[in-house]
């Protein structure tokens, strides 16, 4: 009878934690010197399903949380700007803006990470797949056909501006700004 290389591993604990938490297979087998297959038996067999199911329901509460705490900070921030602009305080107004800013930067912030997050996640899958950047590409290349010329151009703006880093206003209130 084999006995599972994981529950005998000498970092057992946090390799079950790592598990539970989503980490990848492969970087799990390359870090802890076990392969991809050791890992997902012992994560059928051996790691309860109503544990990852916990865990992730803990995590996407714990975002919801920290999201809900956000909304009510903008809210407040929002309702101090708007009776102190009314009020004709306008340095609490301005300084009321300027948390604004830093709030909704906060949520741009949050919102790239979990995008990175989320194109790490179907690039993994893809490469479990094994689909490739060739089969992309065409596909990418086939639906932007549908684009005018000058929404191509926009279209590589935005893609220059994200690539960069830089700070130009490409679209302004629905309007797309001259270069």
């Amino acid at each position: 009878m084999q006995h599972c290389k994981i529950c005998t591993h000498p970092n057992v604990k946090e390799i079950n934690e790592r598990l539970v938490k989503g980490d990848s297979n492969r970087i799990l087998a390359t870090e802890y010197g076990v392969t991809e297959s050791c890992l997902h038996r012992h994560k059928l067999k051996h790691i309860p399903q109503s544990l990852t199911k916990a865990f992730q329901e803990i995590v996407e509460k714990d975002s919801f949380d920290i999201m809900s705490k956000i909304d009510f900070l903008i809210k407040e921030t929002e309702d101090i700007y708007t009776v102190s602009r009314n009020g004709g305080r306008d340095l609490l107004a301005l300084k009321s803006l300027d948390s604004l800013r830093n709030h909704y930067q906060l949520l741009i912030n949050i919102s790239a990470q979990l995008h990175a997050n989320r194109v790490l996640e179907l690039e993994l899958l893809k490469a479990r797949n094994g689909e490739t950047d060739d089969e992309e590409k065409k596909e990418f290349e086939h639906n932007i056909k549908i684009l005018s010329t000058e929404e191509l151009k926009v279209l590589i703006r935005i893609q220059n501006k994200v690539n960069n880093q830089t700070d130009e206003t490409i679209i302004s209130d629905g309007i797309v700004m001259p270069e």
